[in-house]
């Protein structure tokens, strides 16, 4: 015969099996929303370190807002991360809308370094860069929105 116990880890386990399988289902039809970079602007350099002012937009969708307390984001290039920061300062993004909205990021200076050196042993045509962000929303049963987009970026005209 089952100990009080056992049945009680058994009772627990299926509530919280049931309360994933909830979750799972609220929203079925869920898409990552978009984030495009709209615009850089070169800021005043702090030290050695060179500050940018990056546009961003972030198109959402899905049809409910998107409750946005943060984002973290990083620019590579050629694998190396020479930009990146991270903003408190957001807000929503509507149901089927966008938002658009400034974020600053700062230069990694030793990357920057390793890029040039790179570059310059061995030179190309075109460079490929990365974005990632990291979306983390307010409410606490959507999980954080990871977004990335790449590609290449060509160095000479033809």
């Amino acid at each position: 015969m089952p100990t009080f116990s056992r049945y009680l880890q058994r009772v627990l386990a299926l509530l919280l099996l049931m309360a994933l399988t909830g979750c799972a289902s609220l929203q079925p039809e869920y898409e990552k929303p978009r984030l495009n970079v709209t615009g850089i602007e070169l800021l005043p350099a702090e030290g050695l370190s060179q500050r940018f002012k990056i546009g961003l937009r972030i198109l959402n969708p899905n049809s409910t807002a998107l409750p946005l307390e943060g984002i973290f984001y990083s620019v590579s290039i050629e694998g190396y991360e020479l930009l990146s920061g991270a903003s408190g300062d957001i807000g929503d993004v509507p149901a089927y809308g966008e938002s658009e909205f400034d974020v600053t990021a700062s230069t990694d200076v030793f990357n920057g370094a390793r890029l040039l050196h790179e570059l310059l042993s061995n030179p190309r045509s075109e460079l490929s860069y990365s974005f990632k962000g990291r979306l983390d929303l307010s409410d606490w049963w959507i999980p954080s929105v990871r977004v990335e987009e790449s590609g290449e970026i060509p160095l000479s005209q033809q």
